[in-house]
Order: structure tokens, then sequence, then C-alpha cells
């Protein structure tokens, strides 16, 4: 019985690729969202590096939805604080 149940959710995974579903795309963030994250962001952080510091934010932004809002997120804190420069990839190979 257990591998019944392991046969029909392994079928219900991979059902939507056998039939070519469309990749899901991300929301990007609102102006409301952006908004209200530039308020929240501090404007100035405790301690300056010694050298200007890079940050990337990397993943599939379109495979969960909330990604567009926090690679958003991270650029907003890097530019506002001026802690880091935030640069934004799906690409693997950057």
């Amino acid at each position: 019985m257990r591998l019944d149940a392991m046969c029909l959710a392994a079928a219900a995974a991979l059902l939507p690729a056998a039939f070519g579903a469309a990749e899901k795309t991300a929301r990007p963030p609102t102006e409301e969202e952006i908004r209200k994250i530039q308020e929240a962001s501090p404007a100035d952080v405790p301690a300056r590096p010694a050298q200007p510091r890079k940050v990337i934010v990397w993943g599939r932004l379109a495979a969960h939805e909330p990604n567009a809002t926090a690679a958003k997120t991270m650029e907003i804190l890097g530019k506002k604080s001026g802690a880091f420069a935030a640069t934004v990839s799906e690409d693997p190979a950057a």
C-alpha cells in the first residue's frame, strides 16, 4: 500500500512536466511593497566596511513567488545603507 502511495505522489509531481506545463513567472513587487521596504530599511549601518562589499542574490526567481521581492529588498538595503552592492541573477555562472 505504501508503494502505491509513493508511485501516485511521483506521478502527480511529474504530470505537469509530461504535458509541458508553462514555467511559473514570479510577480514583481508592487510600488506599494517597494515603498514599504524602503521605509523599513535602515539608512545607515553601525560599521562601515573598509572596502566596498558585493553581494550576489542568486536563484530562480520564478521558482518561488516571494523571491522577486526578496531580491528587490536586498538591492534596496545595499543601496540605502551603502554597506554593499547587490547583484541579482538567475544565471548560475554569475
